[in-house]
């Protein structure tokens, strides 16, 4: 028999367990959301961390792998005990490899369709994700890289706007001087009648004007 110095201490000692248990709990949590979660670190873990990371995050459903586990060896047990049951109850064992091997296929491939949506649904999913460098918005990220990012945004001079208008007052800039227009200067030989320039010569036919 227990006395009671005994069940004080299992008491005490339970506390204890409970209360320590609790806080390395929640420190796990932190932890894993901090090192093991965010997407962009699970390259630079060991294998066996990105396993845990890989956990953490669902990205492969445990249940799968159960749920087969539990139909073969479901499946196996109907058909070795239903064969030997044969030989004393040929009707429980002709009922155990016939309809139990059925109902043990239709009642997993309800439990399996269940299971291959969310699958699917989750690989879909992945796929649609956009493979971009869009940064992603990380609640954990430090306030040293929020910092410098505001930093290098402040660094950035503003933009700087010159005016080439001419100020007020301003002496005009002197026009280039433009040739002048030449004017031709036609005239009608005496003798032949023929239209020349006379600021480049006499008749062109070599008519001599009086």
């Amino acid at each position: 028999m227990y006395s009671y110095s005994s069940y004080s201490f299992a008491y005490g000692y339970a506390i204890v367990v409970a209360v320590l248990a609790t806080l390395t709990a929640l420190a796990g949590t932190v932890l894993s959301f901090i090192f093991l979660l965010p997407e962009k670190k699970r390259d630079r873990l060991p294998g066996f961390l990105r396993i845990v990371a890989d956990i953490f995050n669902f990205k492969w459903l445990l249940t799968e792998y159960i749920m087969r586990a539990l139909y073969i060896f479901t499946t196996l047990y109907c058909i070795v005990y239903g064969f030997f049951t044969i030989f004393t109850n040929p009707g429980l064992g002709f009922g155990l490899l016939i309809g139990g091997v059925i109902g043990t296929r239709v009642v997993f491939e309800l439990i399996m369709m269940l299971i291959l949506l969310v699958k699917n649904t989750m690989q879909i999913n992945q796929k649609l994700r956009p493979q971009t460098d869009v940064k992603t918005e990380d609640p954990f990220q430090s306030f040293s890289s929020i910092r410098e990012e505001v930093g290098q945004s402040a660094d950035v001079p503003p933009a700087v706007i010159v005016d080439t208008s001419a100020a007020p007052g301003a002496p005009a800039a002197p026009e280039a001087p433009t040739a002048p227009v030449y004017q031709p200067n036609y005239c009608y030989c005496s003798q032949c009648g023929t239209r020349y320039d006379a600021n480049t010569g006499g008749c062109p036919n070599g008519c001599i004007e009086p």
